[in-house]
C-alpha cells in the first residue's frame, strides 16, 4: 500500500467518526465512506470558506439605517363641478331662514296641524293628531320635513295611504 491515502489507512470506525463530524451519512463500505469524505472535501475546496472575524473586545456599532424615502407625489383628482346631490336634499345653509320657511310652509299647507320649533334642541314638533306628537330634526332639508308632515297629517285625519288593519 505504497500509494495509500491517509483515509485508506484508517479503520471503518475512524472513517465513520469523520463522516459524523462532517455531517455525512455513516453507512456503507469503507470505499463508500472514503468516497463521501473526498466528495465533501472537494466541495469545501470549491466554495470559499466564510471569513472568520477575530473576536474583538470593542463593541461594533451597527450601520445606521438609510433615511426613509418619501412616497411619490400623487396628483389630486379633479374637483367635481357638477352636483352629485339634488339641491333640495341638502341641509340648509342659513338655519334661521330655513326654520322660518319650514314653519310657514307646513302651516300654510296643512291646516289644523300644529308645528313648533324648539331652538335649544333644534327640533320641530308636530302636534294635532290622534297619534300624539312627532319630533323632527331641524337640520333636515325642507323636502324631508314636508314629507314627514304630510304623513303625520294624513294619519291624523285618517287618510293614511297604507292599511293599518282594524283599529280597536
Amino acid at each position: 500500500m505504497e500509494n495509500a491515502t491517509p483515509l485508506e489507512t484508517m479503520t471503518n470506525a475512524e472513517l465513520k467518526a469523520l463522516c459524523t463530524e462532517a455531517g455525512l451519512a455513516t453507512y456503507g463500505t469503507k470505499d463508500q465512506l472514503i468516497e463521501r469524505l473526498q466528495a465533501n472535501a472537494a466541495a469545501d475546496l470549491a466554495e470559499p470558506a466564510p471569513a472568520v472575524e477575530p473576536e474583538s473586545p470593542a463593541v461594533v456599532e451597527p450601520e445606521p439605517s438609510p433615511a426613509p424615502t418619501h412616497a411619490p407625489v400623487v396628483k389630486a383628482p379633479a374637483i367635481l363641478t357638477t352636483p352629485t346631490v339634488n339641491v333640495e336634499n341638502l341641509p340648509p345653509a342659513n338655519h334661521s331662514k330655513h326654520v322660518q320657511d319650514t314653519l310657514d310652509a307646513v302651516r300654510s299647507r296643512f291646516a289644523g296641524l300644529v308645528i313648533n320649533y324648539d331652538p335649544h334642541q333644534e327640533v320641530f314638533t308636530l302636534e294635532g293628531g290622534r297619534q300624539g306628537r312627532v319630533t323632527l330634526g331641524a337640520r333636515q332639508p325642507l323636502k324631508m320635513i314636508m314629507g314627514t308632515a304630510e304623513g303625520y297629517y294624513n294619519l291624523a285625519r285618517g287618510r293614511s295611504k297604507t292599511d293599518f288593519g282594524e283599529l280597536v
